[in-house]
């Protein structure tokens, strides 16, 4: 993705000092923001999904499971980016620690399954689906820790499998 922004200025008519935010300057950081974040999750782990011909899509969870995967049009290219979720455990009187929730996209030719991308392996991948083989989406949940006899609740990081069409 590539960004470009001109900010032109009378400085005639200028009237602010120097160092004071600007209502322009405040529009261009929003927009630089939302330029430089994730996409947003199109759908999650859970469900079958059925991945759109055009432009970028998203699958994200939190919680163990599968989802089957289905491609609208086959023929097209994607290019596949595994991230790792992260869960944060922090509690009084305990060390701080976090675990990773790691995803995989495989694919499934006959009885076997070979894994095309994931967040512990091979996170990036260009990739043209076959009509004739199934695909998948696995993640992990973050597990149950406990502090003092007391169960602590993480702060969780959704994984995701982002599909982008070439």
């Amino acid at each position: 993705m590539s960004l470009a922004l001109v900010n032109c200025k009378n400085d005639k008519n200028k009237k602010e000092e120097d160092g004071e935010i600007t209502k322009e300057d405040t529009m261009l950081f929003l927009l630089l923001l939302a330029a430089s974040q994730k996409p947003p999750c199109s759908t999650n782990v859970g469900s079958k999904v059925t991945i759109p011909a055009s432009g970028t899509y998203s699958v994200c969870g939190s919680s163990s499971g599968s989802t089957e995967v289905v491609f609208a049009n086959p023929s097209v290219q994607y290019n596949v980016v595994a991230t790792e979720g992260r869960a944060s455990y922090s509690f009084s009187g305990c060390s701080s620690t976090s675990r990773t929730l790691p995803v995989s996209f495989s694919q499934t030719v006959g009885s076997t399954s070979t894994v095309l991308v994931s967040s512990s392996g091979t996170s990036n991948l260009d990739f043209t689906p076959n009509a004739s083989n199934t695909y998948k989406i696995e993640g992990s949940s973050a597990p149950s820790l406990t502090c003092g006899g007391v169960r602590v609740s993480p702060s969780v990081t959704e994984y995701r499998i982002t599909f982008t069409v070439k």
